[in-house]
């Protein structure tokens, strides 16, 4: 659950942000747990976001042995080792509140707007392990839209040049055509409103 520390108003659970409840998925053997049907990794990362905590979750020993955070990573680590950790086997959740998240203004993430670059870079970090070709279809539609979306940052931003340069990358990421396009619509849509405002 999050909540805000000013005022101590609660700004819902994970579930409001990420729907996980819509990736198909068996009930558990415990109360409110659910086992994902499908492949864990093409299922997540198709979320802006990974759809929990890392502070709550639970790992397997032996399918996290020798994984370790992405230290070069000083944003999205979690991100980065969270897919990777998908990569290995089977993942179920509940939908039990286990932890209450404060956001404040020295939050690490304060900057909400910026977080698609930053998810940019946790994916590309990934690249080099994701190597069955169904984890690399949906990775590559996953990593199409990231830089989409971290173009949009930049461009809105007043950072036309990076914007059109990032989404020039994502161009060159094999995936879907009409994704690139409907893409391309929204930067010019950022560019003409940044610069219809900076006026």
């Amino acid at each position: 659950m999050r909540f805000d520390e000013e005022n101590k108003r609660e700004l819902g659970d994970q579930f409001r942000y990420y729907p996980l409840q819509s990736v198909p998925a068996t009930e558990g053997p415990i109360a409110n747990s659910f086992v994902l049907a499908n492949d864990p990794f093409c299922d997540l990362v198709s979320f802006n976001e990974i759809p929990c905590f890392t502070q709550v979750t639970l790992f397997r020993a032996k399918k996290i042995a020798g994984l370790k955070f992405n230290e070069d990573l000083d944003v999205g680590e979690d991100y980065d080792y969270l897919l990777r950790v998908y990569l290995r086997g089977r993942v179920a959740y509940n939908t039990e509140i286990l932890a209450d998240v404060r956001r404040h203004g020295s939050n690490i993430t304060k900057d909400y707007l910026y977080a698609p670059v930053n998810r940019l870079r946790g994916l590309r970090s990934i690249a080099n392990v994701v190597v069955e070709q169904e984890h690399k279809v949906a990775y590559r539609d996953r990593l199409v839209k990231a830089h989409i979306d971290a173009a949009g940052v930049h461009c809105r931003r007043g950072q036309v040049m990076t914007g059109l340069t990032t989404y020039r990358h994502g161009l060159l990421v094999p995936g879907s055509r009409k994704r690139k396009v409907k893409g391309l619509l929204r930067i010019m849509w950022e560019i003409s409103h940044t610069a219809f405002f900076s006026k």
